[in-house]
């Protein structure tokens, strides 16, 4: 959702009295069929108070992986005094190839959507209404979403709901102030629905010593695992097959380090996958819980970060030495 960026973007070290934007609307709407398909659409209404909510908000970019994802925009446009919603033209709206990567072998699946208000002014308030379809994250069958319910700046009303069929195995993990609150459950022809509200929140402020606002800010995150130790056992076993060496040839990357043992080789290593790849920039490659096989990366000249530690993990285990991804909050 919006509030992923906004925490990631921004981080102030000092409350304002007027705050650069306020939240007045944020509902999310999770809806999975029994496929393990599931839909999520977002509806969000911001009062632009300053240049800088302005630059914040006035643009909302979203990239995708066009084989796993398709995200559409329902509706977009700036709100009066009357509460009429006027929509953006057409123009203001572009889903295309990411140019950085669009003809890539890897990447090139890539999409990235904006929708941008360029007559955006401090007291503005904007609009939209998101629709993303997701075909499988993992594996088919498998889901994982999840939505802020506090930002950087003040939230009057953010509601978060997850429909899915009685029938199906979901949990749900809550972080930050959000850490233990249970949602209210309904059930009604067939499906359970979770929702969790949240009202009047006010903004969070980066204090010295604080881990980045994304990590710490309540939110909730839901899955189909029989439980979050379970997703997470999951995740790990995806990211030490994607990096078992097996059989493949990989003499190539390993020959510059050969004779060298311990801190020298892991230098070396590292060294040698710094001048034969690209790096891939990370704005333009969202996060993947796929992580793609050594095998594919070992033969690519431009990769992401996380797909360099899969080469450099790959070729640690090649080499004998028992290393793996460790994957932030897995205890």
């Amino acid at each position: 959702m919006w509030k992923t960026m906004a925490l990631v973007l921004l981080a102030t070290t000092a409350s304002h009295a007027i705050p650069d934007a306020t939240i007045l609307k944020d509902v999310v709407s999770v809806s999975v069929q029994g496929d393990g398909h599931w839909t999520t659409a977002e509806h969000d209404v911001i009062r632009l108070a300053t240049d800088e909510g302005v630059s914040q908000f006035g643009t909302l970019s979203r990239t995708y992986n066009a084989e796993t994802t398709e995200v559409v925009v329902q509706q977009a446009g700036t709100v009066d005094a009357q509460g009429t919603l006027h929509p953006l033209p057409d123009t203001s709206i572009h889903d295309q190839a990411v140019p950085e990567v669009q003809n890539d072998p890897i990447y090139g699946r890539l999409r990235q959507l904006s929708v941008t208000w360029k007559e955006a002014r401090p007291g503005t308030t904007i609009e939209f209404r998101l629709e993303t379809h997701h075909r499988h994250l993992l594996w088919p069958g498998q889901v994982w979403d999840s939505s802020w319910l506090e930002d950087v700046v003040p939230v009057q009303d953010s509601l978060f709901e997850v429909s899915f069929p009685t029938g199906l195995a979901m949990a749900w993990h809550g972080v930050g102030r959000m850490e233990g609150v249970a949602p209210q459950v309904d059930t009604s022809a067939g499906r359970e629905t979770w929702r969790w509200h949240a009202q009047d929140v006010p903004g969070l402020a980066q204090e010295p010593g604080m881990p980045p606002l994304a990590e710490v800010a309540g939110r909730i995150e839901v899955s189909s695992a029989t439980s979050w130790a379970d997703l997470v056992h999951t995740l790990q076993e995806a990211w030490d097959t994607a990096t078992d060496p097996g059989t493949l040839d990989l003499s190539s990357w390993l020959k510059p380090v050969a004779g060298l043992t311990g801190d020298a080789r892991l230098s070396a290593l590292v060294r040698e996958i710094q001048q034969r790849t690209v790096e891939v920039n990370a704005p333009v490659v969202p996060p993947d819980w796929r992580p793609l096989p050594l095998e594919q990366v070992a033969q690519a000249r431009r990769l992401s970060s996380p797909d360099r530690v899969v080469l450099l993990v790959g070729l640690l285990r090649a080499l004998g030495v028992p290393a793996t991804v460790g994957l932030a909050g897995d205890g």
